[in-house]
């Protein structure tokens, strides 16, 4: 039996497509199409976000990129609808190396297309402590 599957791997091999390998120019353009930007930046410091940029159009998953300066280790991601009713919720912990002080996350969030035209994605860290701090980002869905 292994030899039957070694000499049907052998044949199939010659007929292999070449690997092609994408020139600069066309990962660069790929890369234009991240919405990506420059950090949006919460009241307290804590956190920041560069994914999604405010009033950007989104759809499920949701990628939310960002950095988180906290000692809880923990944050929850939400969306919300125009009326405050949430969408979807993720809640995550972290562990910081020895030294560092601030931690890049990148998470998905899943969820069923709302019936609202646009809401809000919020990133809370510390939630129930006294230095709670939070960014709100106003979107629009797809």
């Amino acid at each position: 039996m292994i030899i039957l599957l070694v000499a049907l791997g052998m044949k199939q091999a010659g007929n292999e497509p070449a690997v092609v390998h994408p020139d600069e120019a066309s990962g660069e353009a790929l890369s234009g199409l991240a919405e990506e930007g420059e950090p949006v930046v919460s009241d307290g410091g804590m956190v920041s976000v560069t994914r999604p940029q405010p009033s950007a159009k989104v759809t499920s998953p949701l990628l939310v990129k960002g950095n988180l300066v906290s000692d809880d280790q923990t944050f929850t991601l939400q969306l919300r609808g125009d009326g405050g009713s949430v969408i979807a919720e993720k809640k995550s912990s972290y562990e910081l190396s020895e030294g560092e002080n601030r931690y890049t996350f990148g998470e998905l969030l899943l969820f069923d297309a709302p019936s609202a035209p646009s809401g809000t994605v919020s990133v809370i860290v510390n939630q129930g402590a006294d230095n709670e701090d939070s960014l709100e980002i106003p979107v629009t869905f797809e």
